[in-house]
């Protein structure tokens, strides 16, 4: 039996969104529910760096109505070549006004940027309403409270990590819906 769905669907999408996404709403086994599923989910994305800025790009190109990045770093001109959300003009910025940005560029995502590092002590802020988490941080600590927090919260968490050219990813999940 699979899993229960996280969100209900939105009522509808805004025509421009259903051009848009045409091509994802008339894959088998995927449809209108599903896209309307995405555009009312709410993911909270720790860190906007390497993993991080990929993820958000896929994130608001696939419609996810809702971000939460969460960052504490500005754009550095040596991470150019692989945090592929960020440009040239945003070297010195914030990382999370270059996924406001970029999201805005794609879709109708809506991007709530979080200026901060994510502890013990913020976690429950910070990922309020969300549905999922994406950690893509590049710190323990801030991987176990991440982690801490899913588990305290039952949400979700979609673990990540790419070292030179090896990856991983996993889902670990405290209490997950019936099925």
């Amino acid at each position: 039996m699979p899993f229960a769905p996280l969100v209900d669907p939105v009522e509808d999408l805004p025509a421009d969104e259903r051009v848009r996404t045409a091509r994802h709403r008339v894959m088998f086994d995927f449809g209108d529910a599903a896209q309307r599923r995405l555009a009312a989910a709410h993911v909270a994305v720790v860190g906007a760096g390497g993993l991080g800025s990929a993820v958000i790009l896929a994130l608001a190109a696939a419609g996810v109505g809702t971000l939460t990045v969460i960052d504490d770093d500005d754009v550095d001109l040596s991470n150019l070549q692989r945090q592929v959300l960020h440009r040239r003009g945003d070297v010195g910025a914030p990382k999370v006004d270059s996924a406001v940005r970029a999201a805005a560029d794609l879709s109708a995502t809506r991007v709530i940027a979080r200026r901060a590092r994510l502890d013990t002590r913020n976690a429950a802020d910070l990922l309020a309403g969300a549905h999922v988490i994406v950690d893509g941080s590049d710190t323990f600590d801030t991987r176990r409270a991440v982690a801490a927090a899913s588990e305290s919260t039952g949400l979700p968490l979609v673990w990540g990590t790419v070292q030179e050219f090896a990856g991983q990813a996993t889902v670990f999940w405290s209490r997950p819906s019936a099925g």
